[in-house]
């Protein structure tokens, strides 16, 4: 099947990527749109830029890679659309919306950067009609890049907090667990490396024990060897303070309705990818948080609140206290609530954005209007 993304920006790079390198797609059965000079990604591997329309007539399945604030803009300007697959991959807009302004098949997906490495974390949902052949291959392509959740589009707001712009709050844990290190007399560069390894290492726990954060949390507090947790030599406060944030995430998810176990699952892959972008890309962690960060989008609102609630420095106090005990660490984070109000405020975001099948009749009546009008 022939692919097209419109918009090929940081998600849709990271997509691309994932999809190549898995051998899923070549480039010649992939068209891409750029508003702007496409990323220098999309040019060295050769793949043709054309205009939306064209994209949309060329391709089977059209990844649709923009802002939710561009969709409309973006669908208005499309003839043809009849029939087509069309995959969401932005916060808050619904397969219903999508599907009552192009008369297409939708599907919703909530990836992650991660992708680019194949470490994504997608959650999917598919909207109504779609046969299981299309879906089928859809969740293929996913799978291409990462790991894939499937849920009900009612979870799918949640998803965004928990998979979407999650990678960001990997991103300033290792800043802040690597400036520890360095206080603590680390070369920089050591310390962004050792600081990634220590949430790779408390993801990796996870999923592959099949404990709960919380029951490995317990395997320190209650000193059981350290051999049996990890078998790279970290530090304990460090791996504490990682199982400490995938907790907090799960638990959010769990608070969402969705399935505790899939949150912890997610939770876990979501660090476990972004860390793996720390340590092979050679970007600084607060680079790659920059770039998850659309303005006025979801995952800037969550930064913002982890910012407001001091963050760094209540990982960095809590690595401190423990340097000669780790209990110390786990006590001093459990004394505090970051992670859930982050959370909930990119969520509120993406309910902000949301774009649902009432507001695409709305849509429709305003354009048959202003038709008439006219």
């Amino acid at each position: 099947m022939k692919i097209a993304f419109i918009g090929c920006g940081n998600m849709a790079t990271s997509m691309l990527a994932g999809l190549l390198d898995s051998g899923m797609a070549k480039p010649e059965d992939i068209n891409a749109t750029c508003r702007s000079k496409p990323s220098k990604y999309f040019a060295d591997k050769g793949i043709k830029i054309v205009s939306n329309q064209e994209a949309v007539d060329f391709a089977d399945i059209v990844f649709l890679a923009t802002k939710p604030q561009q969709y409309d803009e973006v669908i208005d300007g499309l003839a043809r659309t009849k029939g087509k697959v069309f995959v969401t991959v932005a916060p808050g807009v619904t397969t219903d919306y999508v599907a009552a302004l192009t008369d297409g098949l939708v599907i919703r997906t909530m990836p992650n950067t991660p992708a680019f490495l194949g470490e994504g974390a997608t959650s999917i949902c598919r909207g109504k009609n779609v046969p299981d052949e299309i879906y089928d291959f859809v969740l293929k392509i996913c799978k291409s890049f990462g790991s894939v959740y499937e849920l009900e589009e009612w979870q799918m707001d949640a998803s965004v907090a928990l998979s979407g712009s999650s990678p960001a709050y990997a991103f300033m844990m290792i800043e802040a667990l690597s400036k520890h290190f360095v206080n603590e007399g680390m070369k920089e560069a050591y310390a962004i490396t050792t600081s990634a390894n220590v949430i790779k290492s408390a993801a990796q726990m996870v999923l592959s024990t099949g404990k709960t954060p919380r029951a490995l949390l317990g395997s320190i507090y209650f000193k059981e060897p350290y051999e049996t947790l990890t078998t790279v030599l970290l530090p304990q406060n460090g791996v504490a303070c990682g199982l400490m944030l995938i907790n907090e995430m799960s638990k959010f998810g769990a608070r969402k309705r969705i399935d505790s176990n899939e949150a912890i699952k997610i939770a876990a892959q979501v660090l476990k990818g972004s860390a793996q972008m720390v340590l092979q890309t050679g970007e600084s962690p607060e680079d790659l948080r920059i770039k998850v960060c659309s303005p006025g989008g979801t995952t800037i609102e969550a930064v913002k609140k982890f910012q407001e609630l001091g963050f760094e420095d209540v990982i960095i106090e809590a690595m401190k206290v423990g340097n000669s005990n780790p209990c110390k660490t786990i006590d001093h984070l459990q004394k505090v609530c970051i992670v859930s109000p982050a959370m909930d405020a990119c969520t509120i975001r993406a309910c902000e954005l949301s774009k649902d099948e009432t507001a695409a009749k709305n849509r429709i009546n305003m354009k048959k209007a202003s038709s008439l009008a006219e």
